[in-house]
């Protein structure tokens, strides 16, 4: 799995995570994933082009959880 990720960070106190996943081999986009903010109750998931959008994210570091069933 490869995921591209950004944040985007302007001096506040909440933000948003952004990003794209596709299969590494393939470049499709793997539909159906979840993505999860560990530590804290938010998450989204993947639209059909592969891209996600996590808002209200409190500023700072995080890990990702990402999963997908059958995969």
């Amino acid at each position: 799995m490869l995921a591209l990720i950004t944040s985007s960070i302007y001096g506040q106190n909440r933000s948003r995570i952004t990003g794209t996943i596709k299969d590494a081999k393939s470049g499709e986009a793997l539909v159906g994933s979840n993505v999860i903010v560990e530590g804290l109750n938010l998450g989204a998931a993947l639209d059909i082009e592969g891209q996600f959008f996590i808002v209200n994210v409190p500023v700072g570091t995080y890990n990702l959880k990402i999963s997908i069933i059958g995969y």
